[in-house]
């Protein structure tokens, strides 16, 4: 009995919780990536780490292309608690929330420098091509219109 207790007190707690670093879909994992995004509801005001209050954006989203990964174990990937607080993303996903417009929107999250920081990359949703309308139409014909109701 003792055995047992020495052993389980070495093991790694790999599957008793999630590492917070690692329990979300970053901007880094979403970066050139095609994806139809849902956006359900606006979040104003948050406090930001330097004291200057920002909006994020909470969305359903499904990932369309790209490689798995762990976090993003299958393509198409759904994901249903989506935050997203990138400012040219918000920008594109905030009017819609308050329109309640159903349909999704469609693009390739891109990145770029920042212009404000050049160390750091500003992230955004670039139009989609006519390949990357092909993968959704394809993707909708198969599932339905909202994969999250």
């Amino acid at each position: 009995m003792a055995e047992k207790a020495s052993s389980a007190a070495t093991e790694p707690f790999e599957d008793e919780f999630d590492d917070a670093k690692s329990a979300y879909i970053t901007m880094d994992d979403l970066d050139g990536r095609l994806a139809l995004i849902w956006p359900t509801g606006i979040r104003e005001n948050m406090p930001g780490a330097n004291g200057k209050p920002y909006d994020a954006v909470e969305a359903q989203y499904v990932i369309l292309d790209g490689d798995t990964a762990e976090l993003i174990p299958a393509i198409p990937c759904k994901v249903d608690d989506g935050l997203f607080s990138a400012g040219a993303v918000v920008n594109k996903l905030k009017p819609r929330v308050k329109a309640k417009n159903p349909r999704p929107l469609l693009g390739r999250f891109d990145s770029r420098p920042s212009q404000q920081n050049k160390k750091v990359l500003a992230y955004g949703i670039a139009e989609p091509t006519d390949e990357d309308k092909a993968v959704a139409r394809q993707y909708l014909a198969a599932n339905p219109v909202n994969p999250f109701e």
